[in-house]
């Protein structure tokens, strides 16, 4: 999980200093599914009772509040690139 976690966190870093378009391929198609196979593994991590259920509350909440982060970004960019 550690290693998805620093690929969404280079994808985010790259993202930031990318043209409009290059920043929104390295969102949707690198950070997103990163985290949200993050949060599979933490899920399965806590079905399987290898983390408490106070942990995987915590770290649930987190990724979540990552991804609401995340959809705003994308989305930003989305309307920004959009005609009006």
């Amino acid at each position: 999980m550690f290693e998805l976690l620093l690929e969404a966190l280079i994808g985010i870093m790259k993202s930031e200093f990318s043209q409009q378009i290059e920043k929104l391929n390295q969102l949707e198609r690198t950070v997103t599914p990163n985290i949200n196979a993050a949060k599979i593994l933490v899920r399965l991590a806590h079905s399987l009772e290898l983390i408490s259920e106070q942990k995987y509350i915590q770290v649930e909440c987190e990724l979540n509040e990552i991804g609401k982060m995340l959809g705003a970004w994308i989305r930003n960019i989305q309307q920004a690139k959009s005609p009006h």
